[in-house]
């Protein structure tokens, strides 16, 4: 059960309900700062919405790249 953040009263958090929500800095902040994934519910009695959590996106180039540096080191 969760509490809305905006009309007080509570709902059930299902799975089929949860959705991802993507916040993308802009400007100048898209140099330094990565895109934010969420996780979250509407609520079924005033339809706003109520964020639950982060969630930890891997980025797979990163993962590529400390790939290749390990090769790299593990040749020298």
């Amino acid at each position: 059960m969760r509490k809305c953040n905006v009309c007080g009263r509570r709902f059930r958090l299902l799975a089929k309900n949860r959705y991802e929500v993507v916040r993308r800095p802009v400007g100048l902040n898209c140099l330094t700062q990565g895109t934010v994934y969420y996780n979250a519910f509407d609520c079924p009695h005033c339809g706003c919405q109520n964020i639950v959590g982060v969630l930890e996106k891997v980025n797979v180039r990163d993962i590529e790249d400390e790939a290749l540096l390990q090769e790299s080191e593990d040749k020298e």
